[in-house]
């Protein structure tokens, strides 16, 4: 899992299977100057964070300094976590919680003038967007907005019974102040095309892109201004 690019660093985070430790397992830099990472953050259950469990999707911000962002899928849980790590080894990492108005944030994506947090709720099948701290990296408490997705649920009985966010891509869109969220959902064979407006973080609807019944889009990625690609579950 990439965590994301850290200034001239990029750090390749790996998440350990039925394990809540985010690992640094490598580290690539065209700098002379890097700052290596060399620390496990244990994301455990405790009594100060109950729900840290499992992280499922990781963000990082551009700035190094503003942390990094987790999601976790377990269970009904609708919280996920702003995290800066200590430069002590020996120290707490210093966690926020964030209600995201959903269940399950399972893809994370922040806007491009780096204002808004932009969420996959899995369960609820729905898209939210969470005011940033521009001087902190620290989002607000609670969701500005929550979309919630809708569309013909898909024939696959185990996986497809309602809409299903399984990723956000976040783009500039050419017009001032405008951003283009193109969400997959797995539940409908749909990708959503919508409008995020980066001065007051509401969403509008642009169009859909439907795909063959059980087809279930899941990722998105773009490698040139023409194409975006797509992974399925077929």
């Amino acid at each position: 899992m990439i965590l994301g690019v850290i200034g001239p660093c990029e750090i390749i985070i790996k998440k350990e299977n039925n394990s809540n430790n985010a690992t640094p397992a490598d580290v690539k830099s065209s700098s002379s100057s890097l700052r290596t990472i060399s620390t496990t953050i244990t994301l455990q259950s405790s009594n100060q964070f109950p729900n840290l469990i499992n992280p499922a999707t990781l963000l990082s911000h551009p700035t190094y300094s503003y942390g990094f962002y987790a999601g976790s899928e377990t269970g009904s849980n609708s919280q996920l976590y702003h995290i800066i790590p200590s430069v002590n080894p020996s120290d707490s990492p210093k966690i926020t919680t964030i209600n995201v108005g959903g269940s399950s944030p399972c893809n994370l994506a922040l806007s491009p003038n780096l204002k808004w947090l932009v969420v996959a709720n899995y369960l609820h099948g729905s898209v939210s967007v969470i005011r940033v701290n521009t001087t902190s990296g620290v989002p607000d408490a609670n969701p500005t907005t929550v979309y919630q997705l809708e569309g013909k649920i898909g024939p696959r009985t185990d996986r497809q019974e309602h809409p299903h966010a399984h990723f956000v891509l976040v783009e500039a869109s050419g017009e001032t102040d405008l951003a283009r969220i193109t969400v997959a959902d797995l539940g409908c064979d749909l990708l959503h095309v919508l409008r995020l407006n980066e001065n007051d973080g509401t969403i509008e609807f642009i169009s859909n892109c439907v795909f063959p019944p059980a087809t279930g889009p899941r990722h998105i990625t773009r490698l040139d201004s023409r194409y975006i690609y797509i992974y399925n579950i077929k």
